[in-house]
């Protein structure tokens, strides 16, 4: 992150915590202020750059990572300490998190389900909400019509293959279980799968997904070098996921995805870590989803070749993360007025 003197500063830590606040760097007030010193992990230093640099506000990201947190709660406790403003953006639903000690102002949160989910959690400790769609994707929204158009043309070439992408979480023993449930259904298909890995998943570098779908007959390419965008530049016709957010990316594609949340591995994993089993937008309708094994071949025939069903998931998909909509220059507004930059 470029360090640049601003009224208020932008504080993240892991990749979509930073996606989240980034977009308001190039509006008048707001500036990304750098992390990577292991300082930042200390409320003192935080204190230190508040004042050095005049800080009037932050606005805070919520990651998820052990380090993101302990950053951005040590950013959060420095400025209830002063008499800063903290405005906190959730980069995924359920995201935020409650400081003990620390003040919020206001959560920025993506959905009226969202609202409702930390009210139901936190309880007397939910702060404040106001809701906007995610700027991380205002990249996307710019792009809609011609990333759409390029995965159609992809789609309907002759004899086009058929793929589908699967983007994993950090939590490796989770995903090899939950690849290893639907890789059958996969292979009966006879799709070949893009493996993309999350980049903090240890049993990656070590080949255990490569032997694991050698195992079961499965083709596959390795795609996890690859960025989210050129990755699904390959056009898949589906991703297939736990809740990577890699499955709202491909939604801006006008690629549906299958949430894989099982009771006892992926929605556990997601309860413990958001608070809820099945993502929010799932619930919506803005993706396709198994909770209960068993079913993988039929929900996966459905997902890939009922164009019907794929076609109302998008719709879905269109109403629930605003894709015409760039978020970025309002909620710019909107928190310059909160703060009182204005």
């Amino acid at each position: 992150m470029a360090d640049f003197p601003g009224a208020c500063l932008l504080i993240g830590v892991d990749a979509g915590s930073c996606e989240a606040i980034r977009p308001l760097a190039s509006h008048a007030s707001f500036a990304l202020q750098a992390t990577a010193t292991p300082a930042a992990e200390h409320a003192d230093y935080w204190e230190e750059t508040y004042r050095t640099r005049h800080t009037a506000a932050i606005v805070v990201g919520t990651s998820d990572s052990a380090r993101g947190r302990n950053i951005e709660s040590a950013a959060r406790l420095a400025a209830t300490s002063g008499t800063l403003k903290v405005v906190a953006v959730e980069d995924y639903a359920g995201n935020y998190f409650d400081v003990p000690h620390s003040r919020t102002n206001l959560l920025i949160a993506e959905s009226a389900l969202s609202e409702q989910h930390y009210h139901g959690r936190l309880g007397a400790a939910c702060p404040p909400i106001a809701i906007f769609g995610s700027a991380r994707y205002d990249p996307y929204r710019r792009q809609l019509d011609a990333l759409r158009a390029m995965t159609r043309a992809s789609w309907q070439r002759a004899q086009a293959p058929l793929h589908v992408l699967w983007a994993g979480q950090p939590e490796s023993q989770d995903s090899v279980e939950t690849l290893r449930r639907v890789a059958p259904a996969v292979r009966a298909v006879d799709a070949t799968l893009l493996l993309k890995a999350h980049p903090r998943d240890p049993l990656h570098p070590q080949g255990v997904y490569g032997r694991l779908l050698d195992d079961l007959g499965v083709q596959y390419v390795d795609v996890s070098a690859l960025s989210v965008a050129a990755s699904l530049e390959k056009a898949p016709q589906l991703v297939l996921t736990q809740f990577s957010s890699v499955a709202i990316e491909a939604g801006f594609y006008g690629i549906p995805a299958l949430h894989l949340v099982y009771h006892d591995v992926g929605g556990l994993r997601l309860q413990q870590k958001k608070g809820y089993a099945l993502p929010l937008h799932c619930a919506y309708g803005a993706s396709f989803a198994l909770q209960n094994a068993g079913s993988e071949r039929e929900i996966l025939h459905e997902a890939l070749f009922n164009e019907a069903a794929r076609d109302s998931v998008i719709g879905c998909f269109d109403d629930f993360f605003a894709v015409r909509a760039e978020i970025a220059p309002v909620l710019a507004n909107y928190l310059r007025q909160f703060i009182g930059l204005t």
